[in-house]
């Protein structure tokens, strides 16, 4: 081996050396993003986070039945792969999961009501006698 070939390789694993030393945003993201603690079980040894998990989203999305009132009687229709399921009830036979429903359904309804209530209200300025 001569002199060249041994300077290249020097060069060449002082290069290697100083990038594997170094560490990649890859591996700093790992380090914040999760703490691991080592649990003794039964089985041996394992890893369990310590950090908490993400918060589940609170929206609920819009049920998918629709309901109809005729005095005292509601009437429930669903959807399904088989079919249209329906359904009715009088109000004092409801369960808890129908007044729900029916809760659901009406509260994004009302909001929409109040609303446009409110837009077509005219402005006055003179105060009310």
């Amino acid at each position: 081996m001569n002199i060249k070939q041994a300077m290249w390789i020097l060069a060449l694993s002082a290069a290697l050396g100083a990038s594997a030393s170094a560490k990649s945003p890859q591996d700093e993201g790992k380090a914040k993003k999760e703490e691991v603690e080592t649990v003794q079980t039964p089985f041996g040894p394992a890893r369990k986070s310590t950090t908490p998990p993400p918060p589940k989203p609170t929206r609920r999305a819009r049920p998918l039945v629709e309901i109809d009132q005729e005095g005292d009687l509601y009437t429930f229709r669903r959807k399904t792969p088989f079919g249209e399921q329906r359904w009715t009830r009088l109000s004092s036979d409801l369960s808890d999961v129908e007044k729900q429903l029916i809760k659901d359904v009406r509260a994004p309804d009302e909001k929409a009501a109040s609303t446009d209530a409110a837009a077509k209200k005219p402005a006055t300025d003179e105060p009310k006698r």
